[in-house]
């Protein structure tokens, strides 16, 4: 036929790209014959997929819900990681509450800012990792 570019399609060598698309009836067939005078190789993809067209039942959690090392920065740049198997928000807590009350004696976060006077970033919290098991915890505090 007259203007039309013939390609071997099981040589890839002939093509000098590859553009990926979704299917849809009518459009993809007319862009596909002008890329393919480009020498573009066009693959299809359906426009849905299965797993798209179900809604996830999994909660979503807020990052401070789970389980896991956390980090706290205080403002003179040094940081205290904590683990916890619990919640870490729970454990932030419990820092707030042992800065108020000056809880110095057992709890290094609270003995920091009682001897230096410095704030502690505790809008700043950064996970580290989510963990479940209490090892996994302590491996990666190790690091």
């Amino acid at each position: 036929m007259k203007g039309e570019v013939r390609l071997d399609h099981n040589n890839t060598n002939s093509y000098i790209g590859v553009a990926y698309l979704p299917y849809i009836k009518g459009l993809s067939d007319n862009l596909a014959k002008i890329l393919m005078r480009a020498y573009i190789k066009i693959i299809f993809l359906p426009l849905n997929k299965l797993e798209n067209m179900f809604i996830s039942v999994k909660d979503h959690l807020e990052p401070l819900q789970y389980k896991g090392v956390y980090k706290i920065m205080c403002e003179c740049g040094t940081c205290y990681i904590g683990e916890i198997g619990r919640s870490i928000h729970e454990r932030v807590k419990e820092h707030y509450a042992n800065l108020q009350y000056n809880r110095i004696i057992k709890f290094a976060l609270a003995k920091h800012v009682d001897k230096t006077k410095h704030h502690i970033l505790m809008d700043k919290i950064e996970i580290l990792a989510r963990c479940d098991k209490f090892q996994e915890q302590r491996i990666v505090k190790a690091i």
